[in-house]
């Protein structure tokens, strides 16, 4: 009697529990991963904002440098953007160094807000948003743009706002700083400028991701650095040129003018921001 040669197939698939296991451990995997990825993409974003920051202190530097280690004034007239129409031409890229990677997605919606505006009016920054000012040195530019602030002390005259008991507190040659590693240039802010004292308060209720909005050297000045953009912290170029992530209450016991005395125990108000 013949038999056939019967042939079994070896392509035996998964089974429902076999699935089950490997997804379970891919789900495991990226549970472990993502967080470790998310805390590295934005400590990339911290380091381009602080290189942002030394490029703009560079071209501080040379500004000095081309002018025999005096600061510039305050520009008191609308045809100015305040200090990038001093050092901006010293920087090839001003257009991308003067961004935060963490307000570069809200360009365009702050840009559609001024034009959306009859009046045109300057646009205050936020944690996420860029600062808008509606002027500018550049004749085919109507406004400028940006994500940081310069230390106001640093404009070489006295300005209007200016109380006579800070009369002396301008910076007006390099030659006047004595500690340039405490001596903040440039920093993350919801405004171009800020004229920061250290007995600054901000008062209760404070919104860490609107920042203070009063004008001149109020008493709550330091406020336009205080946001939550990067949680607890913030970056700032020293007129060393060093650039450091500090935490919000270090800014108190930086040296922001002429005579400056630290203060090394403010009192923020609370809820402090979620640390990133």
């Amino acid at each position: 009697m013949l038999r056939k040669n019967v042939k079994h197939s070896d392509n035996r698939g998964f089974t429902l529990i076999e699935l089950l296991v490997v997804i379970a451990i891919i789900a495991l995997l990226l549970s472990i991963l993502l967080p470790s990825l998310k805390k590295a993409k934005y400590q990339a974003r911290l380091m381009i904002d602080r290189n942002n920051l030394k490029t703009l202190g560079l071209a501080m530097q040379l500004y000095l440098n081309q002018n025999n280690n005096k600061f510039f004034p305050y520009p008191n007239n609308n045809t100015s953007i305040l200090w990038l129409n001093y050092i901006g031409y010293n920087i090839d890229n001003v257009d991308e160094v003067r961004f935060c990677p963490e307000t570069i997605s809200k360009i365009q919606e702050v840009k559609t807000e001024y034009e959306n505006n009859a009046s045109h009016p300057s646009i205050w920054g936020t944690s996420a948003r860029p600062w808008l000012w509606n002027a500018s040195a550049d004749s085919h530019k109507r406004y400028e743009m940006g994500s940081y602030a310069i230390n106001g002390w640093f404009y070489a005259d006295i300005n209007t706002w200016v109380p006579d008991s800070m009369r002396t507190y301008p910076y007006t040659r390099l030659s006047e700083i004595v500690s340039s590693a405490k001596t903040p240039l440039f920093l993350d802010a919801n405004w171009a400028d800020t004229w920061p004292v250290n007995t600054n308060v901000l008062p209760a209720g404070y919104n860490y991701s609107l920042g203070d909005r009063a004008g001149g050297t109020t008493p709550t000045a330091m406020g336009r650095l205080v946001i939550d953009r990067h949680g607890r912290k913030t970056n700032v170029v020293f007129i060393d040129m060093h650039a450091d992530t500090i935490v919000h209450e270090t800014l108190w016991s930086l040296a922001w003018h002429r005579g400056s005395r630290p203060n090394t125990s403010p009192e923020l108000p609370k809820p402090l921001p979620k640390e990133k």
